[in-house]
């Protein structure tokens, strides 16, 4: 498995392969989503890994809101999120656990159903959040898209309002 999981990595244009948690198998569909976010490469980590600043910007729509966060940020630790509704209505869960933990420049996870990778690269005055999910087939590309863009757009939103 670990030959298949080498080739499958290199095969994707990674320059030095490099064996980066298990990956199943299943994981056959990949959506690549990048956001360009104004602000230092401190300040944009601190947001998006912070568990307090995390509940003010993970959410998919303006009817929910992240009411927990919790991460020790080590890699093989675990991470919770809990996402509840603003009125009536069930709650759920972001669970997972960290694979890389590289301050500043890293951060990637596994949950039961996706691989996310994200990588954090300063260029002048902003940041480039670039998020690679591999997921199951029971999730449709578009859902997928959606919520990161979703929680992008949330993160850059939050970011310029407390800078200013």
């Amino acid at each position: 498995m670990l030959l298949i999981l080498w080739l499958v990595i290199s095969c994707e244009g990674i320059n030095e392969p490099e064996l980066i948690g298990v990956i199943p198998l299943e994981y056959k569909n990949k959506e690549i989503i990048s956001k360009s976010v104004n602000g230092d490469v401190a300040l944009v980590w601190r947001c998006f890994t912070e568990p307090k600043d995390i509940v003010k910007w993970f959410f998919v729509s303006q009817n929910f809101y992240c009411s927990f966060a919790f991460n020790s940020l080590t890699t093989g630790e675990n991470f919770t999120y809990r996402m509840d509704p603003k009125k009536e209505g069930q709650g759920f869960d972001i669970e997972g656990t960290f694979e890389k933990v590289v301050p500043l420049k890293e951060l990637s996870f596994h949950s039961k159903d996706s691989y996310t990778q994200m990588k954090f690269i300063e260029k002048d005055s902003q940041v480039e959040i670039n998020i690679t999910i591999k997921y199951d087939k029971e999730n449709s590309p578009m859902d997928m898209k959606y919520v990161w863009e979703c929680l992008l757009d949330n993160f850059s939103q939050y970011i310029e309002n407390i800078k200013n």
